[in-house]
């Protein structure tokens, strides 16, 4: 081959080769400007841990405006609340001592009892004395729930083995003593006129007694029987209720255990009495006496209640002579005036 037709396929062949290296680079060259992309962007750091109980929920605008500032409660309703804490519920009414609805012995037989004193009269068709009211008193502060109805009655889940613990501490529960209690409460017909504002007929101050509301435990009787215990449900009438939506609300619960430790019907009516008063007091024998309604010579009653005169003094009460005096003590009895705006 001549020296020309060496030199023409040399450079063919350097052609063919600058081809397939051209051809080769190309797809180099394209996945190098894709390493070249600006990389992405470092990820936020991570916010710090927040108990979710803390952390605030945020609310539109306009939703704030729907739904408008948040109601304050007033002094007066935060006074409650804290009277409520300290005393408990509302045991009663001045109308329930004043006038006493209650007869002053803890046996009382069935009867038409005629009242009239100085703050009114009243009459009561049945049989309701001390042991009564202490049961009564305790519905209305031991009570496991309250529930105010539409027509201001009073639903009270109760314990009834509880109940009647407190009532009677020294004797076995009896539940049947308390139901029959609670019957005569149920059946007794009272009209008051306090004041002389009116009379009005309260009917029964119990509506109504379910026994077997909740059943709380159940267990093995005598024979092998299921015995099953229960709450009850008992309901205060609506017009004895709107007692406490009118007079002078008392809360007597840090002194109903002593009045309940009492032998003497008449002491307790007594205690009972004398606590209505919100400042130092002084009543003779007698006034205290017809008051009340005790149908006795005032030294029996005099003896009678000097039985318990240690008692009353852990109350405030002492017997002096022919007087009976009383000095508030603190925390014992606190009241509320339901009339005042709140």
């Amino acid at each position: 081959m001549s020296g020309l037709a060496q030199k023409k396929e040399w450079e063919f062949q350097r052609a063919i080769r600058e081809a397939r290296e051209a051809k080769e680079k190309k797809p180099r060259e394209e996945g190098s400007q894709a390493l070249l992309l600006p990389p992405a962007a470092p990820p936020a750091p991570a916010a710090p841990l927040v108990a979710p109980s803390t952390v605030p929920v945020p609310v539109q605008e306009e939703e704030k405006e729907k739904a408008g500032p948040l109601p304050r409660r007033s002094e007066r309703a935060l006074q409650k609340a804290k009277m409520k804490k300290i005393y408990g519920q509302p045991t009663g009414t001045v109308v329930h001592d004043r006038l006493p609805i209650f007869a002053p012995t803890r046996r009382p037989e069935e009867s038409t009892l005629t009242i009239e004193n100085s703050w009114g009269t009243g009459k009561v068709i049945g049989k309701i004395g001390q042991n009564h009211r202490n049961l009564h008193d305790l519905i209305m502060t031991k009570g496991l729930e309250y529930r105010q109805g539409a027509e201001r009655e009073l639903y009270v889940l109760v314990d009834p083995y509880a109940l009647a613990k407190d009532l009677l501490p020294n004797s076995q529960p009896n539940l049947e003593y308390l139901l029959s209690l609670l019957e005569d409460m149920r059946k007794a017909q009272v009209t008051v006129n306090y004041q002389r504002k009116g009379e009005r007929s309260l009917g029964g101050i119990i509506s109504e007694v379910f026994d077997k509301h909740k059943k709380i435990s159940e267990f093995e009787g005598p024979g092998g029987v299921i015995l099953e215990q229960y709450h009850w449900m008992i309901t205060i009438s609506r017009t004895w209720m709107l007692l406490y939506d009118e007079f002078l609300n008392v809360r007597k619960s840090n002194a109903l255990e002593i009045i309940r430790a009492m032998t003497s019907g008449y002491s307790m009516s007594l205690a009972q009495f004398m606590l209505d008063n919100k400042h130092p007091c002084e009543f003779t024998l007698e006034f205290v006496r017809k008051t009340l309604g005790i149908n006795v010579l005032a030294k029996h009653f005099k003896q009678e209640i000097a039985k318990d005169a240690e008692r009353l003094a852990n109350l405030g009460i002492s017997i002096e002579g022919q007087k009976i005096r009383y000095v508030p003590k603190k925390g014992l009895v606190s009241f509320w005036n339901p009339s005042k705006k709140q």
